[in-house]
């Protein structure tokens, strides 16, 4: 059984907001703290014994979903400080791709941004680097009740995209 993790930039009132009506949250500040922070919430989940069999210990739970919220556009997204877009997205992705390990079969990102899946091509490139689906919405994205304004964009690791897909 997976887990899911909820990052937030609660550096302005949007994120604030956003993280006031959540429970559990990781707070981000760039690329690399958010992807430290989350391998170290799930490091940090100790492995258990299964009740019906003692003899066998079950490794802490991978993620299931991880949901990033922060400002986004049609030209990029931001993890913190970090502005993540196609011009700079080969300096990120040595630390996306240590998120790789971490997800459970069928596990996806969801990029709770504006705009963001309109950029397919960016999807796509974290995608790939993270071995996981990612999910993002065409329009403006309200983070109080968590929804986007806009169709919903799936893009998995082999490049696939789906369109208007119904919301993660």
């Amino acid at each position: 059984m997976g887990v899911e993790i909820t990052v937030v930039d609660d550096s302005d009132a949007v994120g604030w907001i956003a993280s006031a009506t959540r429970e559990g949250e990781i707070y981000m500040k760039n690329v690399p703290d958010m992807v430290a922070k989350v391998i170290s919430k799930l490091n940090s989940m100790k492995p258990y014994t299964r009740v019906c069999n003692p003899a066998k210990t079950v490794a802490a739970p991978r993620m299931d979903r991880l949901n990033i919220l922060d400002h986004g556009s049609p030209t990029g997204f931001q993890v913190g400080g970090d502005r993540v877009t196609m011009a700079n997205f080969a300096t990120h992705q040595p630390e996306f791709q240590k998120l790789a390990l971490y997800f459970a079969k069928g596990g996806f990102v969801h990029l709770q941004h504006c705009e963001i899946g309109q950029n397919e091509v960016l999807m796509k490139k974290l995608a790939k680097a993270v071995n996981a689906a990612v999910f993002a919405g065409t329009g403006d994205h309200n983070p109080l009740y968590r929804f986007n304004f806009g169709d919903y964009v799936k893009v998995t690791p082999d490049g696939k995209v789906k369109k208007d897909v119904d919301r993660p």
